[in-house]
């Protein structure tokens, strides 16, 4: 809901908006970034855009970042690692917070009468819980058996991972 109403803004603001959009490499010019070089879908054709303003919102690992080669500052090494879910059907009363075993579990009803579960972990155990995500989090979700139980009367509604390219980009008009 948040990428559509900041999408919507910035089309009535003036920008364009081109979906399916995967920004490959940035333009420069005078030692100033002046835009992207990417294609229309994977295996499309090239195409250039230049901007005033070139925002990269591509993340952490960001490749804009990179390319630019931003300072990091106030940086923290990982503690935690994250995975969450979407559920439909779950009972729910409202917004949950469990801590159990250096777990930590967020669990609120969301846009589309969806149900969303967070849940953390230690960041040593990442490796361990990728390898299993799904195994992993409905082992944390039985640490608190009503919770587990309502969870198991629903039916998970599964989302895709978004990679680290652009889905989208807005040009100014």
């Amino acid at each position: 809901m948040l990428d559509k109403i900041l999408v919507d803004a910035a089309i009535d603001a003036g920008s364009e908006l081109r979906e399916g959009f995967f920004a490959e490499d940035f333009l420069a010019e005078d030692n100033r970034l002046v835009g992207i070089r990417g294609r229309s879908n994977p295996g499309g054709h090239v195409m250039t855009e230049k901007a005033q303003i070139t925002i990269g919102a591509d993340g952490r690992k960001s490749h804009l970042a990179r390319t630019v080669r931003a300072p990091m500052y106030q940086s923290t090494p990982a503690l935690t690692c994250w995975y969450f879910s979407y559920w439909s059907g779950v009972p729910n009363d409202g917004l949950e917070i469990y801590r159990r075993q250096r777990r930590v579990i967020f669990a609120f009803p969301t846009n589309n009468d969806l149900f969303s579960i967070f849940i953390g972990w230690p960041i040593e155990e990442f490796h361990q819980v990728r390898s299993d995500i799904t195994g992993s989090f409905m082992q944390v979700l039985e640490l608190v058996p009503p919770l587990a139980e309502r969870v198991r009367t629903g039916t998970r509604f599964f989302r895709s991972v978004l990679d680290t390219r652009f889905r989208f980009v807005l040009v100014n008009a």
